[in-house]
């Protein structure tokens, strides 16, 4: 993207919707972790499920073809200490 027109748009931002998009963006990420904590068969700490699931979005958006979901696998692995089937199950 031109940096011209990418500074023009962000001064049309109303501060408002940016703040009311960032606290949706927040809570379903909350949400989210909690889901993830709570089908976790060790269950590991909030931060622990936060971690997975941040990794999970970024490997998810930045991956081609869904492979973000196959890389999730290790992050469920490492960050919740989950089985390879269960993570799997998990991301289903």
């Amino acid at each position: 993207m031109d940096h011209a027109a990418f500074v023009r748009i962000v001064k049309t931002l109303e501060p408002n919707y940016l703040i009311a998009a960032l606290a949706f963006l927040i809570g379903e990420a909350i949400f989210t972790s909690l889901r993830i904590k709570l089908f976790a068969s060790d269950k590991p700490a909030v931060t622990d499920a936060l971690y997975a699931n941040g990794w999970y979005m970024i490997l998810l958006n930045m991956l081609p073809a869904r492979l973000g979901e196959v890389a999730a696998i290790w992050v469920f692995e490492k960050y919740l200490g989950q089985t390879r089937g269960a993570a799997m199950i998990s991301i289903i």
